[in-house]
């Protein structure tokens, strides 16, 4: 008779529940979470009660859906949570191999983390901080509460990132603020889950490239296991077309060449990716994705990022195989970063490999093929599907590999037209001279890859203004 009445009050629905205290624990446990917000959104509506007593229902309702052990005030999946190898909070934390802190020993100690301007594209050093930030206090908090206080997405990249480091985080924080529309934009891109957070309907103006994966970054697969193990044929199929979709919208669309053009950047910088993935092995760990957003009814703000761990840019340039590239890229490094000047030799050594026709790999038989153009491939395409003559809309690419950044934008954010295409990011655009070190520096941390993220607004007259700019 017990268990009949149970199926019974599982039944009832949720709009016509009057009295609250009395519902049981078995009901609460087997609402979805989406029902349960529900159920508390009920209480506001039609509790006649004072404010002290709706939270006291409330916490009652929570307490008998989340049963607390009497010795540890932890939730059963908590105290069952064991460290997981991650590549990139590893990196960030070290101490995490050094000391993990089970969840009996963490202390509550009310930590709160505002999280603002979370944009490699302008604030590089501060964003990359922000995610070692939240990898150290992953390894020791409990109950913390991280605020996202920007409003819309500024850049896509932080949050894959983000999103590959909580699969395999400890549970150390119990939610936070996030604005609807970047809950919208995670959800679509498919960080599932995101902070909790599965109950947001995502707006038609938002047009997401799901997250595509390559292999693990940790003991978890990324995010869902229906975008694991992506190949590249199909990665840079399926971005194609998602381009396609986006130009589409302002009236625009890619020709023949633009989607080889685009197939080919794909490709290069994936295979790169793969490559580098380890010194052991040419099966590097990657994700892709992207979004589009319309803003002020007439912006089509768009966002792609790529993220790989691996060897860095600078390292792998260093080891090039061919004589003459490694002989220049030493004379340009000795040129600028010597005993009196302050620039840094492995973000020199980035900037030098992303330049046209250089690569580590380049000889075949002792013969030079061509290669090393997939990077300026990538700052060309976003600059022609980004063309704008309104300065606050230009294109941002940023460039992060290991302790070294490059950012291309505002007065630097184009590279030469002509082939070999140079960016040496100073004023006459030649090797000979120092690059503006408020675009090509070093890092305070470092991250275990390279990271290149996109921003780029879509205008319906680009491809006319880009022909006559030219």
């Amino acid at each position: 008779m017990k268990n009949l009445n149970v199926r019974c009050s599982k039944m009832k629905k949720i709009e016509e529940i009057k009295s609250f205290t009395s519902l049981s624990k078995n009901y609460l446990q087997n609402l979805s979470d989406i029902d349960f917000k529900k159920l508390l959104r009920r209480i506001n509506i039609i509790s006649n009660d004072e404010k002290k007593q709706i939270k006291r229902t409330k916490r009652l309702l929570k307490n008998k859906r989340t049963p607390y052990g009497s010795k540890y005030k932890f939730p059963k999946t908590v105290l069952a949570c064991r460290k997981k190898q991650n590549i990139i909070l590893d990196t960030f934390a070290p101490e995490r191999n050094l000391k993990w802190f089970p969840a009996k020993d963490r202390k509550d100690h009310k930590t709160i983390i505002n999280i603002e301007n979370f944009s490699f594209l302008d604030f590089p050093q501060q964003t990359l901080n922000t995610l070692v930030n939240l990898a150290k206090h992953e390894n020791h908090d409990i109950n913390a509460v991280i605020n996202f206080n920007d409003e819309y997405i500024l850049d896509i990249a932080p949050y894959i990132i983000w999103g590959i480091m909580y699969q395999s985080m400890f549970p150390f924080s119990k939610g936070g603020k996030m604005s609807n529309r970047i809950k919208a934009v995670l959800k679509a891109i498919g960080v599932q889950e995101f902070l909790g957070n599965t109950d947001i309907i995502i707006p038609k103006d938002i047009s997401p490239l799901l997250i595509k994966q390559k292999n693990n970054f940790g003991e978890k697969q990324l995010l869902r296991r229906d975008f694991s193990c992506s190949t590249i044929e199909k990665t840079k199929n399926e971005l194609t077309n998602k381009l396609n979709e986006w130009l589409k919208q302002a009236n625009l669309s890619l020709t023949e060449d633009g989607e080889a053009q685009i197939s080919g950047i794909v490709n290069e910088v994936l295979d790169n990716a793969e490559r580098h993935g380890s010194d052991q092995t040419n099966n590097g760990n990657w994700a892709v994705a992207g979004v589009m957003q319309k803003k002020n009814n007439t912006d089509f703000y768009c966002y792609l990022a790529f993220v790989n761990t691996g060897q860095t840019i600078a390292s792998t340039i260093k080891n090039a195989d061919n004589p003459r590239i490694k002989e220049d890229l030493n004379n340009y490094i000795d040129k600028h970063a010597g005993l009196l000047k302050r620039y840094d030799r492995n973000a020199l050594a980035t900037l030098y490999a992303v330049q046209d026709s250089v690569s580590c790999k380049t000889l075949k038989n002792n013969i030079e093929i061509k290669g090393g153009f997939g990077l300026m491939d990538t700052i060309e395409f976003v600059n022609i599907l980004g063309f704008s003559s309104v300065d606050r809309i230009k294109p941002s690419i940023c460039i992060i590999s290991g302790d070294s950044c490059i950012l291309f934008r505002e007065k630097y954010h184009f590279c030469s037209s002509q082939k070999p295409r140079r960016q040496f990011f100073n004023n006459t655009n030649v090797v000979d001279n120092p690059p503006d070190d408020s675009y090509v520096f070093k890092l305070e941390n470092s991250f275990p890859g390279t990271i290149i993220t996109t921003r780029f607004v879509l205008d319906s007259n680009v491809t006319e203004k880009y022909n006559k700019a030219k």
